[in-house]
């Protein structure tokens, strides 16, 4: 049996860190589609495309956070799996169906476009066909972990810290290492151990971490295994993208070993750092007004975002002459708090807040 401590998951008792971690994803998702536009402009001759390669590097540790989160208080549910699918996946399945139309309509910026005969057939099978917007992505990959969860549960709950240590050692090397090994030619055979690959390993992951003490010496280590791997991400980045001519983004992709070290390690030294109770009111405050808002602000903030470089409210950041590392920042926070305030008045409106939850 699993002989590691429990973690109380039910929403009435709050886990401070958690809510925090939670938060913590939503301010980096934001920030990493901010800064993007930057770090695709590829200018690395330039001081400030660093600075932002750093931004953009801590930023992809959003998703992991989010899976993690699912792993430390979904997979211990002891409910049956026709009760966990009707909770779970219409969490899911509702919000990915109407922001799916939504940005199909935002992307094209015409209605006409969708009554042209067969075109609305292609409204409704939007969401059945791609994702219809960049970061939409992730809905597909939650909707897989939901369905596996319950089984995967199963597992962890009757397994000991051991066989779970190594679980995730495996996931790591199958997942990220080998992958490697494969693409440069070291290792041209299968392995059979593909069901250990995807991000199966971060709910697990984040089960594990969710039940473990953290001392200061792990703490210390936690830090420094995060700042190693920011910059691994970065200078990788700039050493594929210099050997290509073209920027490369392979050092992104949420399955690179350093992307999962910094996000394992990120996500762990939140819980470290901040505790099962907030340090201070201003920090208790934001957390807990991002962690209701959390999943609408990933859903809707390219919506606002957009539309600041589109020039919709008067503002186009393509053509502003101040200097794009003042302005980010700015920007981010303007699409944060934004955000915030449309996903607000969103719950707040009948049947609409479905599509927020």
């Amino acid at each position: 049996m699993n002989n590691l401590p429990t973690l109380d998951s039910d929403s009435s008792q709050r886990v401070f860190w958690a809510d925090a971690s939670r938060a913590a994803a939503a301010v980096l998702g934001v920030l990493v589609h901010t800064f993007d536009p930057l770090f695709k402009a590829d200018q690395r001759s330039n001081i400030s495309w660093w600075t932002v390669s750093f931004v953009v590097s801590m930023g992809h540790a959003c998703v992991p956070i989010y899976l993690m989160l699912s792993g430390s208080f979904l997979l211990p549910k002891a409910e049956s799996t026709a009760n966990f699918y009707r909770k779970r996946l219409k969490r899911l399945l509702i919000p990915l169906a109407a922001w799916s139309v939504i940005y199909s309509f935002w992307d094209r910026r015409s209605i006409s476009f969708f009554f042209h005969g067969s075109n609305v057939w292609q409204l409704i099978s939007i969401p059945l066909q791609r994702p219809e917007h960049y970061h939409l992505w992730f809905m597909y990959v939650m909707i897989g972990l939901y369905i596996i969860m319950p089984f995967v549960g199963k597992i962890v709950l009757n397994s000991s810290g051991k066989e779970l240590f190594v679980f995730l050692s495996l996931w790591l090397v199958v997942s990220s290492v080998l992958p490697i090994l494969s693409e440069y030619g070291w290792l041209r055979t299968g392995t059979g151990l593909e069901m250990m690959t995807g991000f199966t390993g971060y709910l697990v992951v984040g089960y594990a971490i969710g039940r473990l003490k953290l001392s200061k010496k792990m703490g210390l280590a936690l830090a420094a295994v995060f700042l190693i791997n920011v910059s691994v991400t970065a200078f990788g980045t700039y050493y594929l993208s210099n050997r290509d001519n073209a920027l490369n983004e392979t050092f992104l992709l949420p399955l690179q070993p350093n992307v999962i070290l910094m996000s394992i390690s990120l996500f762990a030294l939140i819980k470290f750092f901040i505790g099962s109770r907030p340090p201070n009111r201003l920090l208790s405050f934001t957390v807990t007004r991002l962690r209701k808002t959390s999943y609408g602000i990933y859903l809707l903030h390219p919506l606002i975002l957009e539309s600041l470089y589109s020039g919709t409210y008067g503002i186009d950041l393509h053509h502003l002459t101040i200097e794009p590392m003042l302005v980010r920042p700015v920007v981010a926070l303007v699409v944060l708090f934004s955000s915030y305030i449309f996903v607000v008045l969103l719950q707040k409106t009948p049947v609409v807040q479905k599509i927020v939850p």
